[in-house]
């Protein structure tokens, strides 16, 4: 049974999302830790073709539920985390008398941005980009913008490696990681968005002398 993106997130459909399990276009999560957390896995589907975020199961298919108000504050601020915002819907679904909620990402036609970088989903899994996606996706076409999508992706790995260096850690420190991050972040997409909009108005002009 193939899954269905613009399907209505009821009850059946969700059930029968869960159960094909993740995928290019299904992402199951117990719970979100954060609204960057939430920004990349938004970056990720809408990089690629777009998917369903469910929030509230523990794989395989274990439905725990999730804290919805919690929930609620980064499906708020996420697009204050991503670049340029994006059209999204949550949906409260109730399965097995817990609250489960399912967040709809439809497919970009421009390159979405993190705080962290950029993110495409691969398979089940959600990765930073790599140059030349990068590249492919914001300016393909104009040479110059080789150096730029090679310097995105160094720093998106850069900060996903700090990101699981303080996930990893039991000290204080693990309690200023979304601080440093958003902060080191912020600037990267602002940079990315620059850089964009520059390689376009070159390709631009390239286009109008010939």
């Amino acid at each position: 049974m193939p899954f269905n993106l613009n399907a209505i997130p009821d009850e059946q459909n969700v059930r029968e999302a869960i159960q094909l399990g993740e995928g290019p276009q299904i992402e199951l999560r117990e719970k979100i830790s954060s609204a960057l957390d939430l920004g990349k896995l938004v970056s990720g589907f809408a990089n690629a073709t777009g998917g369903w975020i469910i929030i509230g199961v523990r794989e395989p298919n274990t439905i725990v539920g999730t804290e919805t108000a919690r929930l609620g504050q980064f499906f708020d601020r996420v697009n204050d985390r991503i670049q340029p915002a994006q059209n999204l819907m949550m949906y409260p679904v109730t399965l097995d008398g817990r609250p489960v909620r399912v967040v709809v990402v439809k497919p970009s036609q421009v390159l979405v941005v993190t705080d962290a970088g950029a993110f495409i989903r691969d398979g089940e899994h959600t990765r930073a980009m790599s140059a030349d996606e990068i590249r492919a996706r914001a300016v393909a076409a104009v040479p110059p913008a080789e150096d730029a999508a090679a310097g995105i992706a160094r720093l998106t790995g850069t900060i996903v490696a700090l990101m699981e260096k303080f996930d990893a850690s039991q000290t204080w420190r693990a309690q200023w990681r979304n601080l440093l991050v958003g902060t080191v972040g912020s600037t990267l997409s602002t940079i990315i968005v620059a850089l964009v909009i520059f390689f376009v108005g070159v390709a631009v002009t390239l286009l109008f002398k010939h």
